[in-house]
């Protein structure tokens, strides 16, 4: 009672393991890991507003941000992308096209995706492109910006890691840090909102379309499927989903106006 009258419960949004086929939440403890097929592609999100370093080396000429990611189906939820403070971004020419990647994985991407003759513009901190902005790749209306976030790897993927608040833990962090919107167009049984262009289908299944539609703006790069490890739910045996729901909270960062020898002393009166 102490705790509701200062005001320290609120209700709030956070991501959490969603089960569609139970309709349920799950806790950690709840979670089987088994082996999961996922598409794997590389999507570009074109540069719509530079920072003044990556500007010099592009001189007014288009440029795009590559982003690797196992869930296209998140991609409706991007609001921003992340870029590690302290790793160094090549800017590379290939054809007519200009990609922004992490420098210690260019051999490894220009050989996957197939870019003849990279040419290096130069190279920029993922400190300096904090602040750059980025067109989403299928939605018009949505600016995605570059912002900083240390769980960042450089191990796979492109150095670049798209954020969806409403749709992961690290995200959702990044988004709490910045002030980013949280987009959750997905309902409890796994389908997309009327928010999306792809409502009522289920969002494994619509990675396929999300794909197609990609491409066919040219926004889509490279598919490939994998099999990795990936979260199952323990009664039905069907893959999860992170998903941002409704939940009561209590915050460990707000000061209680009564002092704790006197809460002390509530409590244990309460328990006589």
């Amino acid at each position: 009672g102490e705790i509701a009258e200062n005001g320290i419960v609120f209700q709030g949004r956070k991501p959490i393991h969603w089960c569609t086929s139970c309709e349920t939440a799950l806790a950690e403890a709840e979670i089987e890991y088994k082996d999961h097929r996922s598409p794997s592609i590389f999507v570009r999100f074109e540069i719509t507003e530079a920072t003044p370093e990556l500007a010099s080396l592009l001189n007014n000429q288009k440029a795009h941000v590559l982003v690797w990611t196992t869930t296209p189906w998140t991609l409706p939820a991007n609001v921003a992308i992340a870029a590690h403070a302290d790793f160094t971004y090549v800017v590379g020419k290939t054809g007519d096209n200009i990609y922004l990647m992490v420098e210690e994985l260019q051999n490894n991407l220009t050989e996957l995706l197939e870019f003849s003759d990279f040419q290096i513009l130069g190279k920029v901190s993922g400190k300096s492109l904090a602040g750059t902005k980025t067109q989403h790749p299928f939605i018009e209306s949505r600016i995605s910006p570059i912002v900083n976030a240390d769980y960042v790897t450089k191990e796979d993927g492109t150095g670049f890691v798209h954020i969806a608040p409403g749709h992961g833990q690290d995200d959702y962090l990044v988004g709490q840090e910045y002030n980013l919107p949280m987009v959750m167009p997905v309902d409890g049984k796994g389908c997309f909102t009327d928010e999306v262009k792809w409502a009522g289908k289920n969002v494994f299944e619509a990675n396929k379309d999300i794909g197609m539609h990609m491409e066919e703006l040219g926004a889509l790069l490279k598919i490939k499927f994998i099999k990795h490890s990936y979260p199952h739910c323990w009664r039905c045996k069907n893959p999860v989903i992170f998903r941002a729901t409704k939940q009561w909270f209590i915050a460990m960062d707000t000061p209680m106006k009564n002092d704790e020898k006197t809460l002390r002393q509530k409590s244990l009166e309460a328990v006589k």
